[in-house]
Protein backbone atom coordinates (compact mmCIF):
# COMPACT_ATOMS: atom_id res chain seq x y z
CA UNK A 1 0.00 0.00 0.00
CA UNK A 2 1.01 3.39 -0.41
CA UNK A 3 0.21 6.68 0.65
CA UNK A 4 0.67 10.27 -0.45
CA UNK A 5 0.16 13.64 0.08
CA UNK A 6 -1.33 16.44 -1.77
CA UNK A 7 0.34 19.72 -0.91
CA UNK A 8 -1.50 23.70 -1.74
CA UNK A 9 0.76 26.23 -0.32
CA UNK A 10 -2.01 27.62 2.06
CA UNK A 11 -3.08 24.26 3.44
CA UNK A 12 0.26 23.28 4.39
CA UNK A 13 0.98 27.01 6.23
CA UNK A 14 -2.26 26.80 8.08
CA UNK A 15 -1.51 22.92 9.18
CA UNK A 16 1.09 21.17 8.16
CA UNK A 17 -0.71 17.99 7.44
CA UNK A 18 -1.39 16.58 4.65
CA UNK A 19 -4.69 17.52 2.33
CA UNK A 20 -4.96 14.35 0.91
CA UNK A 21 -4.04 10.66 2.24
CA UNK A 22 -4.25 7.98 -0.25
CA UNK A 23 -3.28 4.87 1.91
CA UNK A 24 -0.90 4.90 5.09
CA UNK A 25 2.65 2.95 4.47
CA UNK A 26 5.73 3.27 6.88
CA UNK A 27 6.83 6.17 4.28
CA UNK A 28 4.90 7.81 2.00
CA UNK A 29 6.02 9.73 -0.79
CA UNK A 30 4.55 13.65 -0.84
CA UNK A 31 3.13 15.20 -3.75
CA UNK A 32 2.56 19.05 -4.30
CA UNK A 33 0.02 21.09 -6.94
CA UNK A 34 2.07 24.20 -6.88
CA UNK A 35 5.37 25.24 -7.84
CA UNK A 36 6.89 27.56 -5.26
CA UNK A 37 5.46 24.57 -2.52
CA UNK A 38 7.64 22.13 -4.44
CA UNK A 39 10.86 24.24 -4.62
CA UNK A 40 10.55 25.22 -1.04
CA UNK A 41 10.71 21.60 0.63
CA UNK A 42 13.74 21.21 -1.78
CA UNK A 43 16.04 24.06 -0.26
CA UNK A 44 18.58 22.13 0.15
CA UNK A 45 18.59 20.51 -3.63
CA UNK A 46 19.80 22.29 -7.13
CA UNK A 47 16.91 22.20 -8.91
CA UNK A 48 17.19 21.40 -12.77
CA UNK A 49 15.12 22.38 -15.65
CA UNK A 50 14.09 21.36 -19.04
CA UNK A 51 12.65 24.15 -20.79
CA UNK A 52 11.95 22.34 -23.96
CA UNK A 53 13.90 25.11 -26.02
CA UNK A 54 15.76 23.68 -28.43
CA UNK A 55 13.42 21.43 -31.10
CA UNK A 56 13.88 17.81 -31.17
CA UNK A 57 12.28 15.76 -33.75
CA UNK A 58 10.29 12.48 -33.08
CA UNK A 59 11.90 10.22 -32.58
CA UNK A 60 11.75 5.93 -30.36
CA UNK A 61 13.80 7.84 -28.11
CA UNK A 62 15.22 11.13 -27.97
CA UNK A 63 17.83 13.17 -25.32
CA UNK A 64 15.98 16.29 -24.01
CA UNK A 65 18.53 19.39 -23.23
CA UNK A 66 18.50 18.42 -19.43
CA UNK A 67 19.96 14.99 -20.45
CA UNK A 68 16.84 12.94 -19.66
CA UNK A 69 16.25 10.17 -22.19
CA UNK A 70 12.54 9.78 -23.22
CA UNK A 71 12.06 6.45 -24.52
CA UNK A 72 8.25 5.84 -26.27
CA UNK A 73 6.96 1.73 -26.10
CA UNK A 74 5.36 -0.28 -28.62
CA UNK A 75 3.46 -0.74 -30.40
CA UNK A 76 3.72 2.01 -32.45
CA UNK A 77 7.04 2.72 -34.05
CA UNK A 78 8.66 6.30 -34.08
CA UNK A 79 8.94 8.72 -35.30
CA UNK A 80 5.12 9.22 -37.01
CA UNK A 81 2.88 12.01 -38.33
CA UNK A 82 1.95 12.63 -35.03
CA UNK A 83 5.08 13.87 -34.16
CA UNK A 84 5.04 12.01 -30.80
CA UNK A 85 7.95 12.08 -28.29
CA UNK A 86 9.26 15.21 -29.77
CA UNK A 87 9.98 18.76 -28.51
CA UNK A 88 9.13 21.93 -30.62
CA UNK A 89 7.76 20.41 -33.49
CA UNK A 90 4.25 20.79 -32.97
CA UNK A 91 4.06 23.70 -30.44
CA UNK A 92 7.51 25.77 -30.05
CA UNK A 93 8.81 25.50 -26.14
CA UNK A 94 6.98 22.02 -25.39
CA UNK A 95 7.52 18.17 -25.17
CA UNK A 96 4.84 16.34 -26.82
CA UNK A 97 3.31 12.96 -27.13
CA UNK A 98 0.72 10.37 -26.31
CA UNK A 99 -0.51 7.59 -24.54
CA UNK A 100 -2.64 4.64 -24.97
CA UNK A 101 -3.56 1.02 -23.57
CA UNK A 102 -3.63 -2.08 -25.76
CA UNK A 103 -2.03 -3.93 -28.41
CA UNK A 104 -3.86 -2.81 -31.41
CA UNK A 105 -2.78 1.08 -29.87
CA UNK A 106 -2.25 4.32 -32.46
CA UNK A 107 0.12 5.56 -29.48
CA UNK A 108 2.85 3.98 -27.27
CA UNK A 109 1.79 1.84 -24.14
CA UNK A 110 4.07 3.95 -21.93
CA UNK A 111 6.88 6.50 -22.07
CA UNK A 112 10.07 5.92 -20.23
CA UNK A 113 11.78 9.08 -18.66
CA UNK A 114 15.49 7.84 -17.44
CA UNK A 115 16.67 10.88 -15.30
CA UNK A 116 20.91 11.25 -16.40
CA UNK A 117 21.64 10.79 -12.33
CA UNK A 118 19.58 9.44 -9.59
CA UNK A 119 16.91 12.21 -7.80
CA UNK A 120 15.03 12.77 -5.32
CA UNK A 121 12.30 14.92 -6.35
CA UNK A 122 10.47 15.45 -10.20
CA UNK A 123 7.67 17.91 -11.45
CA UNK A 124 6.46 19.30 -14.84
CA UNK A 125 3.61 21.77 -16.20
CA UNK A 126 1.24 19.47 -17.80
CA UNK A 127 -0.78 20.39 -20.55
CA UNK A 128 -3.71 18.39 -21.90
CA UNK A 129 -4.46 15.64 -19.62
CA UNK A 130 -7.36 13.38 -20.13
CA UNK A 131 -9.81 12.98 -17.28
CA UNK A 132 -8.93 9.09 -15.80
CA UNK A 133 -5.93 8.61 -18.32
CA UNK A 134 -2.36 9.96 -18.33
CA UNK A 135 -0.81 8.84 -15.37
CA UNK A 136 2.54 9.38 -13.60
CA UNK A 137 4.59 6.66 -11.89
CA UNK A 138 7.73 6.08 -10.36
CA UNK A 139 9.31 3.71 -7.33
CA UNK A 140 8.92 6.99 -4.93
CA UNK A 141 9.36 5.26 -1.61
CA UNK A 142 11.51 2.01 -2.41
CA UNK A 143 8.62 -0.56 -2.49
CA UNK A 144 7.68 -0.57 -6.08
CA UNK A 145 6.29 1.80 -8.60
CA UNK A 146 3.68 3.57 -7.62
CA UNK A 147 1.35 6.12 -10.08
CA UNK A 148 -0.72 8.86 -10.05
CA UNK A 149 -3.42 10.14 -12.32
CA UNK A 150 -2.51 13.43 -13.34
CA UNK A 151 -6.17 15.01 -14.40
CA UNK A 152 -7.22 13.78 -11.20
CA UNK A 153 -4.44 15.11 -8.86
CA UNK A 154 -4.62 18.22 -10.91
CA UNK A 155 -8.53 18.81 -10.87
CA UNK A 156 -8.16 19.26 -14.51
CA UNK A 157 -5.86 18.79 -17.62
CA UNK A 158 -3.47 21.87 -16.87
CA UNK A 159 -1.35 22.33 -14.19
CA UNK A 160 1.97 21.63 -12.18
CA UNK A 161 2.40 18.47 -10.43
CA UNK A 162 5.69 17.38 -8.44
CA UNK A 163 6.49 14.10 -6.76
CA UNK A 164 9.33 14.40 -4.09
CA UNK A 165 10.04 10.53 -2.97
CA UNK A 166 11.42 9.34 0.47
CA UNK A 167 14.20 7.49 -1.31
CA UNK A 168 16.34 8.55 -4.87
CA UNK A 169 14.20 7.39 -8.11
CA UNK A 170 16.22 7.05 -11.85
CA UNK A 171 13.19 7.07 -14.01
CA UNK A 172 9.31 8.03 -14.20
CA UNK A 173 7.25 6.48 -16.66
CA UNK A 174 4.47 7.75 -17.87
CA UNK A 175 0.93 5.37 -19.16
CA UNK A 176 -2.75 5.13 -19.90
CA UNK A 177 -5.27 2.65 -18.26
CA UNK A 178 -7.87 3.18 -21.25
CA UNK A 179 -7.51 2.56 -25.11
CA UNK A 180 -8.67 5.95 -25.46
CA UNK A 181 -5.48 8.00 -26.64
CA UNK A 182 -4.29 10.34 -24.57
CA UNK A 183 -2.17 13.13 -26.04
CA UNK A 184 -0.76 15.48 -23.47
CA UNK A 185 2.30 18.45 -23.17
CA UNK A 186 4.52 19.35 -20.63
CA UNK A 187 5.87 22.91 -20.85
CA UNK A 188 8.42 22.14 -17.97
CA UNK A 189 9.77 19.47 -16.43
CA UNK A 190 11.93 19.64 -13.29
CA UNK A 191 14.04 17.26 -11.16
CA UNK A 192 15.90 17.26 -8.52
CA UNK A 193 19.45 15.57 -8.10
CA UNK A 194 21.03 13.67 -5.23
CA UNK A 195 23.55 14.92 -4.49
CA UNK A 196 27.25 12.70 -4.61
CA UNK A 197 29.19 13.17 -1.32
CA UNK A 198 32.50 14.91 -1.53
CA UNK A 199 35.97 13.68 -1.28
CA UNK A 200 37.35 13.18 2.24
CA UNK A 201 37.74 17.40 3.94
CA UNK A 202 41.74 18.19 3.77
CA UNK A 203 41.69 18.99 6.89
CA UNK A 204 40.09 15.05 7.93
CA UNK A 205 42.38 13.61 5.90
CA UNK A 206 45.18 15.57 7.55
CA UNK A 207 44.02 14.70 11.05
CA UNK A 208 43.49 11.34 10.18
CA UNK A 209 47.30 10.79 8.40
CA UNK A 210 48.50 12.31 11.91
CA UNK A 211 46.59 9.80 13.80
CA UNK A 212 47.80 6.53 11.76
CA UNK A 213 51.26 7.79 12.28
CA UNK A 214 50.78 8.11 16.22
CA UNK A 215 49.40 5.04 15.60
CA UNK A 216 52.16 3.27 14.02
CA UNK A 217 54.62 5.20 16.67
CA UNK A 218 53.03 3.61 19.90
CA UNK A 219 53.48 0.11 18.13
CA UNK A 220 56.74 0.31 17.08
CA UNK A 221 57.50 1.63 20.65
CA UNK A 222 55.61 -1.99 22.16
CA UNK A 223 57.32 -4.55 19.53
CA UNK A 224 61.17 -2.57 20.54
Amino acid sequence: MLSANIKTPGFALATGLALITLSSPAQAYTVYTDLPSWQSALFNYIISTDTFSTPIPSAQSITLASGIVSTNSGPITLPNSFNNNSVGIVTAGLYDNAVQAGAAATASNSINWDFPVPVIAFAADFIGAGSNRLSLGGDFDGTGLQTLTVNTALGGQNGFLGVIGTVPFSNVIFGNPLTHVDSFQIDNAYFAPVPVPGPLPVIGASVAFGWSRCLRRRLAVRRG
